[in-house]
């Protein structure tokens, strides 16, 4: 069973309030920008300096997986992953390559991206643009 510890991003965000806008990927480098139109209108950008992979995908397929999800929040956001299976399905060659790998999920209400990542994310406050 995968269990998600809820990450603290700093910022006020809401699962249900919250949109994937952007992403760029290059290397072992991910950014993405979600906009959170909670109580505090917002966009928050995610970055990741030491990705091994990423997927995304709609938050439906995420929440039908046949994988339990212990410690999901109705409104959580960012979380850490343990015994997850997009983690358990790295080859232990993998696994010895990329030491201290951990796999993150990142929920917004249309979106799930999940990381792999040898590196937690860092969070920042993007100012409006316009």
């Amino acid at each position: 069973m995968a269990t998600f510890t809820p990450l603290p991003s700093g910022f006020p965000i809401r699962q249900s309030a919250c949109e994937l806008v952007d992403s760029a990927w290059s290397g072992d480098h991910l950014e993405a920008i979600f906009k959170s139109d909670g109580d505090e209108p917002c966009y928050i950008c995610v970055t990741f300096d030491s990705i091994v992979t990423a997927r995304m995908s709609e938050a439906l397929i995420f929440e039908a997986e046949a994988e339990a999800k212990n410690g999901i929040s109705p409104e959580g956001f960012a979380y850490l992953v343990a015994d997850g299976a997009m983690l358990a399905g790295v080859p232990a060659a993998g696994k010895a390559a990329y030491r201290n790998l951990r796999q993150y999920a990142f929920v917004s209400a249309s979106f799930c991206l999940e990381v792999l990542s040898t590196e937690p994310p860092s969070f920042e406050l993007l100012e409006p643009q316009g």
